[in-house]
């Protein structure tokens, strides 16, 4: 008996041949939760999606695809907090808790969590712990959201129990390399996570008191800015104080002073005043004129251009999404205006909760852990 032959709907088709260039340029744009499954379809593709070279290309293009921006923020910060992500999806607005993180235990309560700063889809967490109901401790974390990757960043001896808390974190593009930095009592310390160790690399205590306004720094232009007071131990009265912004390089770890915008007497700024980047450019907020100063060229301080706007200073500059309603569950992150800030209303508390920090996180493949320096 002769056997039929198979029909050509049953024949399994081979699948195309893709030009390996082609496989790169559309894996390169897809996000890092598909680019994670993906590694499962053969080994050359786990080969690739693992490659340097490729995850620095994705990254790129994470920078600018709107749908692989993340807004990172926490509610209540410094009380029981919650720790965020929200993203757009298509026209719609996707918030997720993140709860995977920072576990307490009985022994170990976490008191509170702070954004310190977010580059290339690495984001600096300090996390305040509170050991047997008694002592308060300080940890740095960096973590990628995408991948789930997280980097304690270890104890520095100087610092008896950690109880100094990090003041900025950022990307040093000449050595390749994550860098945390912590200031205190005029002296400035840098966590190199390539190499994987604490150096003092700056001490101001005879020249001036290097005292800064915000504990996390903005990260620009290869270099971590805070809001500083302008010779401090001469002022006798309030309305004395002149502001301006200290520039730490994380290329050669030197600081710099750069002016503010030439205002009436430099009165518009003061304490409450934050630091952000705005289109690209850093920029400042005062607290209730309602402008904002936006330097055009970074570090030109006739490049200061003032902008009208609504935003009062509990908003963060790097969250704004203009027009969007983010409803989820018993969280509800709004505009309440066209130019207004973000703001969090809390239905099982029924207020309105303006006490929370964010920030923006690209999708990355880019791992914590780093390749350590040969020695």
């Amino acid at each position: 008996m002769m056997k039929k032959k198979k029909t050509d709907s049953c024949v399994s088709m081979p699948l195309p041949h893709l030009p390996q260039p082609l496989v790169f340029e559309i894996l390169s744009k897809l996000p890092v939760k598909s680019l994670l499954r993906f590694k499962c379809v053969s080994k050359s593709w786990r080969s690739l999606i693992s490659d340097p070279y490729f995850i620095k290309i994705h990254l790129n293009q994470s920078s600018s695809i709107q749908t692989h921006r993340n807004i990172v923020f926490i509610s209540n910060p410094f009380r029981p907090y919650g720790l965020y992500t929200a993203r757009r999806d298509d026209n719609n607005i996707v918030v997720e808790k993140i709860d995977y993180l920072f576990k307490s235990n009985p022994r170990c309560q976490i008191r509170g969590c702070h954004i310190i700063g977010s580059c290339n889809g690495l984001t600096c967490f300090q996390v305040e712990f509170l050991l047997n109901c008694i002592d308060l401790k300080l940890n740095a974390y960096v973590v990628n959201l995408s991948t789930r990757e997280l980097l304690q960043i270890p104890d520095f001896d100087y610092f008896p129990g950690n109880i100094v808390g990090v003041s900025g974190f950022g990307y040093d593009h000449c050595h390749d390399d994550y860098k945390v930095v912590k200031i205190d009592d005029n002296q400035i310390f840098v966590y190199s996570m390539r190499s994987g160790c604490w150096r003092k690399v700056e001490d101001f205590s005879n020249k001036f008191d290097f005292r800064v306004l915000e504990n996390d720094g903005t990260q620009l232009n290869g270099a971590i800015n805070w809001l500083r007071i302008k010779n401090p131990k001469d002022i006798i009265h309030m309305w004395q104080r002149k502001f301006e912004i200290a520039a730490f390089s994380l290329v050669d770890e030197k600081v710099r002073m750069i002016p503010l915008p030439s205002t009436s007497v430099n009165t518009s700024f003061h304490n409450a005043s934050q630091l952000g980047v705005f289109e690209g450019c850093l920029c400042i907020l005062p607290c209730c004129d309602g402008e904002l100063w936006v330097m055009k060229e970074y570090g030109v301080e006739q490049s200061w251009t003032r902008i009208d706007t609504k935003v009062p200073i509990f908003s963060d500059m790097l969250a704004l999404l203009r027009n969007e309603v983010i409803d989820y569950t018993k969280l509800l992150l709004y505009n309440r205006t066209v130019k207004g800030p973000l703001g969090i209303h809390d239905d099982e508390n029924e207020e309105d909760v303006y006490d929370f920090h964010a920030t923006i996180c690209v999708d990355s493949l880019l791992s914590p852990f780093m390749e350590k320096e040969s020695l």
